[in-house]
C-alpha cells in the first residue's frame, strides 16, 4: 500500500456496545511488556467511569537473563512466567484484576460472554501466533461475536500497527453505510497476509528463543517502545476517547517517517480489493447498527 491523504475524510471507528470489554494481550516480550502498562492504564480509566473492562495476559515463556533490559523486566523476575510477572506488577500497583495465562494462545484461553467485546492485542514474533489470532477472529465472525484484533510488529528499525474486525472481505460489506462512522475494518491478515508466513529464523531447528530472534534481527533498544506507544494510542482512541479513525500505521525510526491508512471506503478498498460500492451497502450496515446500539 502507498501512503494516502485520506485523513480529512476518515470516519470514526465504532465498537459494538457490550456488557464487558475483554482486552487480551497475546505476547509479553519486547513489545508486549512495554504495552502492558498502557493497557492497565486504559482499563483503569474505563473502569473508573463505570465500564467493565478486564485484562488477560498470555505468554508461555519465562523471564530470561537475556530479556533484561530489552524487555520490561527486572533481574528479580528472572525465572518467573512473563505473563504472571506483568499481571502481578500492575494488579498490585493499581488494584486491577488481571488474569495471567502462562501458555500459548488459543481459543480455549479466550474469555467469553453473550454480550462481550474482545480486543486481541497481538505482540508475538512468530507467524504461528498470528495464525491462531486470525483463526480466533474468523471463528468470532462466524458466531456473530464482537472481536477486534490489533497486531503489532517490527523489524530492526521499523514497525507497524494494524487493527481490524473482519476476517473476510464479505464481512466488510456495509462497513461505511452509516453516516460518519466505520462499523468494520479489515483484519491485519487481510491487509498484510505475509504476517501469517513464517520467517526463515522461525523455521530454524531448534527454534530460536525470543532473545535469539531479537539478536538475529539486531533490533534497536527503542523499537519495541515505539511500537507499543503506537498501539496504546490506537486502543486509547478506540476505547477511551472514541476517536480512532485509522486502521494501519507504519513507521521507520531511521528516517523518522510514518504513514497511516484511514477508515475510509477508498483506503479499505485499496487494502482489500473490495469495491467501494460494497463497503457502503446499506443492508449490511443496518444490521451492524442495530447490534452496536443494542
Amino acid at each position: 500500500m502507498m501512503p494516502t491523504t485520506d485523513y480529512p475524510e476518515a470516519r470514526t471507528v465504532l465498537v459494538r456496545q457490550s456488557d464487558a470489554i475483554e482486552i487480551v494481550l497475546v505476547g509479553c516480550g519486547g513489545t508486549g511488556s512495554n504495552l502492558a502498562r498502557s493497557l492497565a492504564q486504559i482499563a483503569l480509566v474505563c473502569r473508573e467511569r463505570g465500564q467493565d473492562v478486564r485484562l488477560t495476559f498470555v505468554d508461555p515463556d519465562t523471564v530470561e537473563r537475556g530479556n533484561v533490559p530489552r524487555q520490561m523486566f527486572a533481574p528479580a523476575e528472572i525465572g518467573m512466567p512473563k505473563a504472571a510477572a506483568l499481571a502481578t506488577r500492575f494488579s498490585l500497583a493499581w488494584g486491577l484484576p488481571i488474569t495471567a495465562i502462562p501458555a500459548l494462545f488459543g481459543a480455549a484461553v479466550l474469555p467469553s460472554g453473550p454480550r462481550h467485546t474482545t480486543i486481541l492485542v497481538g505482540c508475538v514474533d512468530a507467524a504461528a501466533g498470528r495464525r491462531a489470532m486470525a483463526k480466533a477472529l474468523s471463528d468470532a465472525n462466524a458466531l456473530g461475536a464482537s472481536m477486534w484484533w490489533l497486531d503489532c510488529g517490527n523489524t530492526a528499525e521499523a514497525g507497524q500497527v494494524l487493527i481490524g474486525s473482519a476476517a473476510s472481505r464479505t464481512a466488510l460489506a456495509g462497513a461505511f453505510a452509516a453516516d460518519g462512522v466505520c462499523l468494520a475494518l479489515p483484519s491485519p491478515a487481510l491487509v498484510a497476509p505475509d504476517l501469517l508466513v513464517a520467517r526463515p529464523e522461525e523455521r530454524a531447528r531448534p527454534r530460536l528463543s525470543c532473545a535469539e530472534l531479537v539478536a538475529a534481527n539486531l533490533q534497536s533498544l527503542t523499537i519495541n517502545q515505539r511500537v507499543a506507544a503506537e498501539a496504546a494510542d490506537f486502543l486509547s482512541r478506540l476505547l477511551v476517547t472514541g476517536s480512532l479513525s485509522r486502521f494501519a500505521t507504519y513507521f521507520d525510526t531511521a528516517s523518522g517517517t510514518s504513514s497511516s491508512y484511514y477508515a475510509t471506503p477508498r483506503d479499505v478498498s485499496r487494502a482489500t480489493g473490495l469495491p467501494e460500492r460494497l463497503l457502503v451497502r446499506a443492508a449490511a450496515a443496518a444490521k451492524r447498527c442495530a447490534r452496536a446500539s443494542g
